[in-house]
């Protein structure tokens, strides 16, 4: 029986049990069930989300594995085209040919990372959050180098909400909280139990990743945009729980880094609009020069039996069916 958090479209999350057997598309109709969702909708894991591709008779361990995190996305509707209608006739031109009225602008725009048909006030999409294209104030925003030493996300919060605090310090926070709210912050959300995560957590080879940054977002009551260079998507941490001040990542695949905006670490959550923009054009420069790791194909190789796998499907699939867990970048 596997244990996943499940987020809906509009940000609420749920821990759902499901048998690992069940096919894909059964278990995206029972998970929109659960957040009386009408539409189609699709799954996406990993960090950041990326969509499943597997045959809708799959089954949900091939894909995700207990502790996950799912998020639901509504599938934009697929209707076919109507024919074309029969070519008339050319009819003889006008005298004097009349002006054709400008077409008036749409009141919608569609979101270019998930889709969404949002409404022409939104700023940022309400599925995804990202930023309305052509948004931004005209400031740069800065990328914030974070030290390469497994400890990354940490040096990273310290950067923006906790300076001066270490490492070490921040994975014995993570530990704090934990324990503190061990109902929040049980088995199926941490992938293992409590004691072993603490442990794990609390080793400086350890990378943080969605468990921590949404831990951390609680516990500075800030919310944490972190946007993946390849894909440009960018997920909050925190969003929807009341925080009023939002701070920046971006992600290489591998890599955290800090992001500032106009000299500034933190911004108002209700009107940060230009930093959103200028954090999603920073990613796009980042990823046209090439800066990230393409986790469907870099390589690890497992530190306890050598072996060497392409992607990170195939270093969760290593990791379910052997125990290993310790892996390290192989090139």
């Amino acid at each position: 029986m596997l244990r996943l958090r499940v987020r809906g479209p509009d940000g609420s999350q749920k821990v759902i049990s499901a048998d690992g057997s069940t096919p894909y598309d059964k278990f995206i109709a029972d998970a929109a069930g659960e957040f009386s969702l009408d539409a189609a909708c699709e799954a996406l894991v990993g960090f950041p989300p990326k969509p499943v591709e597997v045959a809708p008779d799959a089954a949900l361990s091939t894909f995700a594995a207990s502790g996950d995190t799912v998020v639901l996305r509504a599938v934009a509707s697929s209707a076919p085209a109507p024919a074309p209608a029969p070519t008339p006739a050319p009819a003889p031109a006008p005298a004097v040919p009349a002006k054709r009225p400008a077409p008036p602008p749409s009141p919608e725009w569609t979101c270019s990372t998930c889709t969404l048909i949002n409404s022409a006030a939104a700023a940022t999409c309400g599925a995804c959050e990202a930023p309305r294209p052509g948004g931004g104030g005209g400031a740069v925003a800065t990328l914030e180098k974070m030290a390469d030493d497994n400890s990354c996300l940490f040096h990273a919060v310290a950067f923006l909400v906790a300076e001066g605090a270490s490492p070490a310090s921040l994975r014995a926070a993570i530990v704090e909280q934990v324990r503190a709210d061990p109902i929040q912050w049980n088995e199926g959300t941490l992938g293992k139990p409590v004691d072993e995560y603490c442990a794990w957590i609390s080793d400086s080879r350890r990378w943080g990743g969605q468990v921590e940054l949404a831990i951390f977002a609680e516990k500075y009551a800030v919310e944490i945009s972190v946007t993946d260079v390849q894909t440009g998507r960018a997920d909050v941490y925190g969003s929807g729980a009341g925080h009023a001040r939002r701070v920046y990542m971006i992600f290489t695949g591998i890599h955290f880094d800090a992001c500032s905006y106009g000299g500034l670490r933190s911004f108002d959550a209700t009107a940060c609009y230009d930093a959103d923009a200028a954090v999603a054009a920073l990613a796009a420069e980042r990823r046209s020069a090439g800066g990230f790791t393409d986790q469907a194909t870099f390589k690890l190789k497992c530190k306890l039996c050598g072996h060497i796998m392409v992607g990170d499907y195939e270093a969760r699939l290593h990791a379910g069916t052997t125990g290993h867990k310790e892996f390290a970048e192989y090139k």
